[in-house]
């Protein structure tokens, strides 16, 4: 299977010809395998325990946060083990505006599809488009 494609899917433009996601990952999650399969350059670096802890942190990630490629996130929703498979982030950048973006994670039974948006996008933006690829990728049972 090529990943590429499934990152490729997700950053395709919406009807008014604006591209919402700006860097993307697919990533395993089952016990054992957790790795990237595929991932667009700012997200090649997300860590097997940054999986594991996303997949299994629970309610400990709204005190804490998960970290994603060593960056410190705020969970805003975690819906991954609820019927929507979904959770929302918020990641600050390091540069002196702070700007922020958000991150949308959706799950499959086997993958993560990690999604930030571009500056400037919200959630509902981005949500859409990860459930989109995670509902194709369960209808296949990965």
């Amino acid at each position: 299977m090529s990943w590429e494609g499934w990152l490729n899917s997700l950053k395709v433009p919406d009807k008014n010809g604006k591209v919402w996601v700006d860097q993307a990952a697919i990533c395993g999650h089952e016990a054992g395998q957790e790795s990237v399969w595929a991932a667009t350059s700012e997200l090649k670096n997300i860590t097997s325990s940054e999986i594991k802890r996303i997949v299994n942190g629970g309610n400990d990630l709204y005190q804490s946060g998960p970290l994603l490629c060593g960056y410190k996130c705020q969970l805003i929703r975690n819906l991954l083990d609820e019927p929507e498979h979904c959770m929302d982030l918020k990641k600050k950048t390091k540069d002196p505006q702070e700007n922020s973006f958000v991150i949308c994670i959706g799950k499959s039974q086997k993958a993560l599809v990690i999604a930030t948006g571009v500056e400037g996008a919200y959630a509902g933006q981005i949500n859409p488009i990860v459930n989109e690829v995670v509902k194709k990728l369960r209808d296949s049972q990965y």
